[in-house]
């Protein structure tokens, strides 16, 4: 938005003007004229900064590369973080785990609870032979693993499936607009040396995590549990402030006073700066141990 008209030109004039007042590394980053690009996606990679730069003050470190910048349509921003749905087939794969390897299996990674894939009986685990008729080692070649997202309800996705006894099926999808289920499995579990241990798997850094994760801990808290292990490894990030929630459980009143980020801007936008600080939603000493699972995502 903020275009004075919907012309790629005018867009592209918008987002020049944009990024020299609010890009973090706008001193660094190169600046095309607008006029190169015959579309508004390819004007805001152009934009984005490399990297290599040496941090001021930084004791020899340079800056990387924005790997952290993109872009989506106001309609699907304000789905996400406001209704807490998504427009999905509710599938992803293991594609990252088998980049350059097109004869590896490609494998069901998470399924949305609620999503299409989930209710047509898709297992998670299950080798996908095919999307739409395009064999996984192609996919993998190419790294594009587009197919799995759709642009609207509606849209057909065909699967063809492998399960662990070697048998394929074919599985047909419509994508569909559903609620997300950001918290799971608030449970107890014992470790091999019998503790009892809080687990909790948290998908998405969203508003609507708060009263689930309420409960849970609540659960967690009158059973005197002592250990928590927080599986954030399918977890695509969201509000720095819920982020902040979920680790001030954790830390309970030892986190009093302590920033648990901060927010810095460029030098025009400073007074923006924001700092978000622990705080104890639970009321109570927290965990004395904190485990949290993590991947390469």
């Amino acid at each position: 938005g903020g275009a004075a008209s919907c012309s790629v030109a005018d867009e592209n004039s918008f987002l020049a003007s944009y990024f020299d007042d609010n890009y973090f590394w706008y001193r660094l980053s190169p600046k095309p004229s607008p006029a190169n690009f015959s579309t508004t996606a390819a004007y805001f990679d152009a934009l984005l900064y490399s990297g290599g730069d040496a941090i001021p003050n930084g004791g020899g470190a340079t800056w990387p590369s924005d790997r952290y910048s993109g872009f989506q349509s106001t309609a699907s921003f304000n789905q996400f973080f406001g209704d807490g749905q998504t427009l999905s087939y509710g599938l992803a794969v293991a594609g990252l785990e088998v980049t350059g390897q097109p004869n590896a299996p490609l494998l069901v990674r998470y399924l949305e609870p609620a999503g299409p894939a989930a209710r047509a009986g898709v297992q998670r685990g299950e080798r996908i032979m095919s999307l739409n008729g395009r064999s996984a080692a192609d996919i993998i070649t190419a790294d594009d693993f587009s197919a799995l997202t759709p642009n609207a309800a509606g849209d057909a996705l065909s699967v063809v499936l492998r399960n662990a006894a070697g048998v394929d099926r074919t599985v047909n999808l419509t994508a569909a607009t559903f609620n997300l289920t950001p918290v799971q499995s608030g449970q107890v579990v014992r470790s091999q040396n019998g503790q009892s241990i809080g687990y909790v798997f948290i998908k998405d850094m969203i508003s609507q995590v708060g009263s689930p994760l309420a409960s849970v801990m609540t659960t967690f808290r009158d059973q005197g549990i002592q250990q928590l292990v927080l599986d954030l490894r399918y977890n695509g990030g969201g509000l720095v402030s819920m982020g902040g929630t979920v680790a001030s459980y954790g830390a309970g009143n030892r986190g009093a006073g302590q920033a648990y980020a901060k927010l810095l801007y460029n030098d025009k936008q400073s007074n923006s700066n924001q700092t978000f600080n622990f705080t104890n939603p639970g009321a109570w000493a927290g965990f004395a141990k904190v485990y949290v699972l993590a991947g390469e995502r």
